[in-house]
């Protein structure tokens, strides 16, 4: 879904604004109206409301083609109801990309909403001192770089730079154990909190400078313990952006499990490795979007003796959405104490997941003394 030119100006411009508008209206008359969206909603599943779902979106827009609707407003607070997890479009028979279509009518309509200013300043406050709860932190410690020959890109993401800086050094650890050079980025951001604010401009700027430096490293891999930065280089930028797919081009992008189960497969590291740890996995909506459930499975029940498969099928999303529990912290709320009822881990057993914007939303409903680890902290400990 094609959306910005590399020259575009800070506002939509009337030809991408048409064009826009057109690919919008094209995916609304592709929805067969199936309802299996419906079966995957985290939202739906809390709210009950039809117009939570991809479908119910679909159908508001076919309304607004139609001239059905006037207040354009409206349309863009309902499309605050979504987490942009994913799940909708990974079971959609007609293939519809709903997460690129509905980050599509938040640029669209980003300027309707008064709040959106306020969000947008918000956001840009957040990425903007990417080290600045390190002060205070003792895990701010400088990182070497391996000597070995291979070489490998790892992308830090906003969160770990601010809250999971000490997983930073512990990531390294497992590519130097692994034969890599690893030059890693850090204080920059993929651009999906921008995206999700509606703010296009923001977008661009973070974009064009992060591909500049990934340009400048001669790399294989661009790796990132952040399933939704991967999303973003993968499924966004792609469409959002002149350089998303030269990137894709130039460098193998992988989730930080995908690229592990890789090496498992060939790397004698982890051949006597085994465990017999309790455990309770929590799937990240945008690991599964990537397609990564299986190599997270694999890894988890190799490391730790304990096969997650049945803990995923049943994981729901944590509910964290990015600007999602901004706008809605109540229902954000509720979504992540479906999620802590369907895993019900016993007092003796530690939470993993591999994101972190998972790990920040499951602490918010977790005793103090319970263990909320990333799938790198149960790598490294074994290596």
């Amino acid at each position: 879904m094609k959306l910005f030119k590399k020259n575009s100006g800070r506002e939509l411009s009337i030809k991408d604004t048409v064009f826009a508008l057109n690919t919008v209206f094209s995916a609304v008359d592709s929805c067969r109206k199936c309802g299996r969206c419906q079966s995957v909603c985290p939202v739906y599943k809390e709210t009950g409301f039809e117009q939570h779902t991809a479908r119910g979106k679909l159908l508001l827009l076919r309304g607004l083609k139609n001239n059905l609707l006037s207040d354009i407003s409206a349309v863009e607070k309902r499309f605050r109801y979504c987490l942009l997890c994913g799940r909708c479009s990974s079971v959609c028979p007609a293939k519809i990309d709903t997460q690129s279509l509905f980050v599509t009518i938040r640029l669209l309509t980003a300027d309707l909403d008064k709040k959106t200013f306020l969000k947008k300043m918000a956001v840009k406050f957040f990425v903007a001192f990417p080290f600045f709860p390190r002060i205070f932190s003792s895990n701010n410690k400088k990182i070497k770089k391996s000597a070995s020959g291979k070489s490998i890109i790892f992308f830090t993401g906003c969160l770990f730079d601010k809250f999971f800086y000490n997983r930073i050094s512990k990531a390294e650890k497992i590519f130097n154990k692994l034969g890599y050079k690893t030059d890693v980025i850090s204080g920059e951001c993929c651009g999906m909190p921008f995206l999700s604010a509606g703010d296009k401009s923001s977008f661009l700027k973070a974009h064009q400078k992060l591909a500049s430096r990934f340009c400048s490293i001669d790399a294989k891999y661009i790796v990132s313990a952040c399933p939704t930065c991967i999303t973003a280089f993968k499924k966004l930028w792609p469409g959002f952006s002149d350089s998303g797919a030269e990137l894709s081009h130039k460098f193998e992008i992988l989730d930080f499990h995908q690229f592990l189960y890789k090496e498992m497969q060939n790397s004698s590291v982890f051949e006597h490795i085994s465990g017999n740890e309790k455990i309770k996995w929590h799937l990240p909506c945008h690991l599964k979007s990537l397609g990564a459930e299986k190599e997270a499975e694999y890894i988890l029940e190799k490391l730790t003796g304990k096969s997650p498969e049945n803990e995923s099928k049943i994981n729901t999303c944590c509910g964290f959405g990015g600007t999602f529990l901004g706008d809605h912290p109540f229902l954000s709320g509720k979504i992540l104490d479906s999620a802590i009822n369907e895993l019900s881990p016993e007092k003796d057993e530690s939470i993993v997941t591999g994101c972190p914007a998972c790990m920040i939303q499951l602490k918010r409903a977790c005793p103090d003394d319970k263990k909320i680890l990333h799938t790198i902290d149960i790598v490294e400990n074994k290596l």
